[in-house]
């Protein structure tokens, strides 16, 4: 009777070791699958920590150390990928920066030239800005600035060549009586 029991009991515990071990082959398998579904997903931070733990629970399975190791490469080049765009990222904005200060830069070149009466030279940034905006207003509205100053000095010269040439046939005229 005696060994009865002992045999019943060797019997429940192998049944509860078979279970157990049921159990952790079945909870590996579902960490596996989930660690592999995290991976085609591109989440290899959350797919890693699966495989390590699938292989501390299973240290001898070469399927779980060449996985771990495969999402290990994986994470570095996703890392190093997300660091080079942040460079590039950073470049970017960078280039653009130097645009806008340059851009900014002949608007008041323009700015500063039309004030002090270089209206030629103010035209030649304000060119430059279109140039580089072809829709800045404010370069099209210096240029406008621009050729409407020099029509008006174009004007007041024609307008002293007459004055002029009026004045000299006067004096020729008066010259001319005085003979």
């Amino acid at each position: 009777e005696a060994d009865l029991k002992t045999r019943e009991k060797q019997e429940a515990l192998e049944k509860i070791k078979e279970e157990e071990k049921i159990r952790r082959n079945q909870e590996l398998t579902e960490l596996f699958s989930s660690a592999l579904k995290l991976v085609s997903e591109e989440n290899y931070e959350g797919a890693l920590t699966r495989f390590e733990k699938c292989y501390t629970l299973d240290p001898m399975n070469e399927t779980f150390r060449k996985e771990m190791e495969n999402t290990r490469k994986l994470l570095n080049e996703k890392r190093v990928k997300e660091r080079l765009e942040k460079v590039k990222e950073e470049e970017r904005r960078e280039e653009e920066r130097k645009k806008q200060l340059t851009f900014q830069f002949h608007l008041d070149q323009a700015e500063s030239y039309f004030n002090n009466n270089h209206v030629l030279k103010a035209r030649e940034e304000w060119e430059k800005v279109l140039s580089m905006d072809s829709g800045s207003q404010k370069a099209r509205e210096g240029l406008l600035k621009c050729e409407n100053f020099l029509l008006a000095e174009e004007q007041k010269r024609i307008q002293q060549e007459q004055t002029q040439k009026e004045i000299i046939s006067k004096i020729e005229k008066i010259n001319f009586e005085a003979k």
